[in-house]
């Protein structure tokens, strides 16, 4: 999900830049750039100001006569420096003339006496000006700007510039690790800047070192001032659980980082709907390159306490959990809390240490803690605090999961009681065996896919049980707008909501509401390929602040697409085959009610911290009953992992059910149908494919063999659902022998099986914006570059190759398979 936000940013960003400087940031082409920066020059170069020592050679002068001398004859009449010559040791020296500016030739004079006739020969020396560091007029941006920033009168070079350069500058500036800055064009030696802001308000240097032909480099640098507001707790508390907005990132209306994960499946029983993990993954999801150290980062916006004192009764609250659903901290990690001094340094000021081994499906709870903010040199006007996590090494590995932070005065930091009821969980799903299907399938059978029931999750956080004042559960359908007007009451039934546990509620949809909500499932929708069940939920609590009603309304979306799924999207878990042999798989079981065209599988593959790229797996697809014989089977995939920009389905690789030649192969299920989706590990090693498994949405519906021909069910400790989609539609591919175009398609590849000669027919866009990657079936790159309307393999040998497509411009990425039967 990170890499997916990340990369969808950063296309809106390049697209920007293009439109600001007229040059794709991605194509980063050498152009008309030296190789090298500063550039080499060869000859006898000097700086204004020094000096330089040239051996003489004679050879090919001296006509063998021992009285021959030599002379400068030109030494005081230099224009750039002057000059010496010792006749003893032939050595010439020039000292350049200080103050020089430019860059320009010495002819240097000598006179080669022998008897009977003179030689007058020259040496060149190349005087240049030294380089010259230039601060530059600071240039104030608003954070999470682009801006352009361009040297004019700055520049002093006498000859052409031929390289250029830029880097950030070792300062204390806070946001310097996520400054993005480059040139904006590397089409030649540019002069301008194309810098990326951060939210962190401070001063950061980005310096450019620019060169001419004659090796003169100017260093230039640019100080950007990046503003800030300060906020205030005077009237209401510094609150943040993560509940009241959507996204992958904390809001940057309270916080400064984004690399920590904002989000709701990660960690079990919450203190409310929401929650930040650290994970060892930067904004971007990529793992941090260290072996140990700080990995995420937390870090508040600057606060105000300069009119506060120990008396005041400051305090920061929160509550923090280890693991979660994932890999826990060592215990050597730790998680960190600070606070920021009035002379702008950082002080711990506690302390958690990790948990080391603990079993996969032992899951610590959230902890309270509080903070006393009662030391002097805290009370100033730039008060921040941040959490920092200690990662050994880098990536999903020790994780922390961080929620209900709250900075107030007039707190004890021990006191727990706030005045809030909490949704501690996103709510439970109208469907009852899927988490989406298509619409059609749906309407056949709206009474066996729709439940009547319900699980509410609630963190009651004050110091009596409570009961709710009001509350409403109502069903939207968002892409007709359609509004079901079933309003009902979370049942108040069974114990009040007890104090500081985790609770949840179970609730039956009363039965006119039920009924009414399936009639107009049935009758009240259009028909679509695309429909969205909104599930609302929200309730009031008497006496509650208004900060903390964020909590207090929940929404849950699901879509009914072209595809079947058990799972939400979000991977917590991975499945995978330890020391594999290669007949190892994995199957999901699904259920028509129409006849249908099965299509296409998506697989989701968590990216993980080894190398899968060479292994291979087959796709097997049983109608009716697993057994030893598919109605399909297509093997020999490799496992792609998807760029992520486009696919909302978080990283879903999908796959064309096709032969070897890459012809469609779509199949028929009939209505009222059982049928199994399947991976096969093909590959035998140590570590297999993983697969993505959600924790949040178990099911009856995983199956395992080790041997293709004993199926048993996913052990009772696997609660969750295989990441295996199924997607139908109507195939409109045709098959003619050797040459396949798919009409559905946004790159055509024939023909297929070809002889050498394959074309690629693009239906949109521009064939320059797609990076292509040829692999061979060992996963090993064999061919890469810009696609063409043509493309020629026969360099290599026969066998089965896989194409990699990615639209630098839109992120879409496609995969094909083709092979290669030269003559």
């Amino acid at each position: 999900m990170l890499r997916s936000v990340a990369a969808q940013k950063e296309l809106q960003n390049a697209n920007f830049v293009e439109t600001l400087t007229g040059h794709y940031p991605s194509q980063q082409a050498d152009g008309n750039r030296s190789a090298t920066c500063p550039p080499e020059v060869e000859g006898n170069i000097v700086e204004s100001g020094k000096s330089i020592e040239i051996e003489i050679d004679t050879f090919g002068l001296m006509n063998g006569e021992d009285s021959a001398t030599i002379t400068l004859e030109n030494g005081s009449g230099l224009l750039y420096g002057t000059a010496v010559f010792d006749q003893t040791i032939l050595l010439l020296t020039y000292s350049a003339t200080s103050g020089l500016t430019g860059a320009n030739t010495e002819i240097v004079q000598l006179k080669l006496s022998q008897p009977g006739h003179d030689t007058i020969f020259t040496v060149e020396v190349l005087v240049r000006r030294k380089g010259r560091v230039v601060v530059t007029q600071p240039q104030t941006v608003q954070p999470e700007s682009i801006t352009t920033f361009c040297l004019d009168d700055e520049l002093e070079f006498s000859t052409p510039m031929v390289c250029a350069g830029s880097r950030d500058e070792l300062d204390d500036y806070d946001g310097r690790a996520y400054i993005v800055q480059f040139l904006s064009s590397y089409d030649y030696p540019d002069s301008c800047l194309v810098y990326y802001a951060s939210r962190f308000p401070g001063v950061d240097t980005i310096s450019m070192t620019i060169c001419d032909e004659w090796g003169v480099c100017d260093l230039f640098k640019v100080p950007y001032i990046i503003p800030g507001d300060t906020l205030s707790i005077a009237t209401k508390p510094f609150f943040d659980d993560f509940s009241a907005y959507d996204g992958v990132y904390p809001t940057s209306d309270l916080w400064l980082d984004n690399s920590v994960y904002r989000n709701t499946t990660w960690a079990k029983d919450p203190p409310s709907v929401g929650f930040v993990t650290f994970d060892g993954l930067n904004f971007r999801g990529d793992s941090y390159n260290i072996v140990e150290g700080i990995g995420d980062r937390l870090t508040s916006k600057a606060i105000d306490l300069s009119n506060y004192n120990a008396a005041s009764k400051v305090s920061l609250r929160f509550f923090v959990a280890p693991k979660g659903y994932g890999f826990g901290p060592d215990i050597t990690d730790e998680f960190t809390v600070e606070f920021r001094n009035d002379q702008r340094e950082w002080v711990k000021v506690a302390t958690f240490a990790g948990t080391g081994d603990v079993p996969r499906d032992s899951i610590p709870p959230f902890i309270f803690n509080g903070i006393a903010v009662d030391d002097p040199q805290f009370f100033h006007e730039g008060f921040q605090f941040r959490f920092n996590a200690v990662t050994s090494p880098g990536g999903v590995m020790d994780l922390w999961h961080l929620d209900y932070i709250i900075l107030a005065i007039n707190a004890e930091s021990s006191n727990r009681n706030f005045q809030d009821v909490a949704f501690t969980k996103l709510p439970t799903s109208l469907l009852k065996n899927y988490t989406s299907l298509p619409w059609r399938h749906f309407k056949e059978d709206v009474d066996g896919e729709v439940t009547d029931q319900y699980v509410v999750g609630f963190f009651n956080h004050t110091d009596e049980p409570a009961n709710l004042d009001n509350s409403d559960v109502n069903y939207v359908e968002t892409t007709t707008n359609f509004d079901f007007n079933q309003h009902f009451s979370i049942e108040e039934t069974g114990d009040n909501i007890p104090v500081r546990v985790p609770f949840e509620r179970f609730g039956t949809i009363p039965a006119a509401n039920y009924e009414e909500i399936k009639n107009k499932l049935k009758n009240n929708i259009p028909d679509g390929s695309f429909r969205n069940l909104q599930t609302n939920m929200h309730f009031e609590l008497s006496g509650q602040p208004a900060y903390f009603k964020t909590n207090d309304t929940i929404a849950l979306n699901t879509p009914f697409s072209n595809y079947f799924a058990h799972d939400d999207g979000t991977a917590e878990w991975q499945v995978v085959f330890d020391s594999p042999v290669g007949l190892e798989q994995f199957a999901s079981k699904f259920h028509t009610h129409v006849t249908d065209t099965l299509k296409y599988v998506q697989i989701m593959f968590p990216q993980v911290n080894i190398d899968i790229s060479s292994q291979l797996f087959n796709l097997n697809i049983w109608i009716g009953q697993l057994d030893t014989t598919p109605e399909f089977s297509r093997p020999l995939l490799k496992p792609f992992l998807p760029s992520l920009v486009y696919d909302t389905l978080q990283g879903f690789t999908t796959y064309i059910l096709d032969d070897f030649g890459g012809n469609p192969l779509p199949l028929e299920i009939p209505a009222n149908t059982d049928f199994y989706v399947g991976f096969q590990q093909e590959t035998a090693g140590t570590y297999g494919i993983p697969v993505g498994f959600d924790l949040q949405n178990p099911c009856e519906c995983n199956w395992y063999s080790f041997d293709s021909e004993n199926w048993l069910p996913l052990p009772s400790s696997y609660k969750g659902a295989l990441m295996i989609r199924p997607v139908f539609g109507d195939s409109k591919a045709t098959s003619q022998a050797g040459e396949v175009k798919d009409d559905n398609a946004a790159i055509s590849i024939y023909p297929n099986p070809t002889t050498g000669q394959l074309k690629m027919d693009l239906q949109i866009g521009n064939y320059q914006d797609y990076k292509m990657t040829i692999f061979n079936s060992l996963g090993q790159l064999v061919m890469q570059g810009t696609m063409a309307p043509s493309i020629d393999l026969s360099a290599l040998t026969n066998g089965v190759y896989f194409i990699g497509m990615l639209n630098e411009k839109t992120g879409e990425m496609f995969n094909r398979r083709i092979v290669l039967a030269k003559n």
